[in-house]
């Protein structure tokens, strides 16, 4: 997976259950890609394995259903 984003390396950025589960399921191939100050000086960092394991995860939306 790869990301880009103007801002710096550890700017806030979202993934998908989807997007996590697969990063657990293939971690050990997994790598996300992260470019970021992509409009001054690009640079990229990346984060190999499951993303819960590289990164703080907060929930911010739930699906909701009756």
């Amino acid at each position: 997976m790869s990301l880009t984003t103007q801002f710096g390396a550890r700017a806030t950025f979202y993934v998908s259950r989807n997007e996590l589960k697969f990063s657990e399921e293939k971690q050990e191939r997994y790598v996300l890609s992260r470019v970021h100050e992509f409009s001054s000086k690009p640079k990229i960092v990346e984060l190999r394995g499951a993303i819960s394991g590289t990164v703080a995860l907060d929930p911010v939306s739930y699906q909701a259903h009756f």
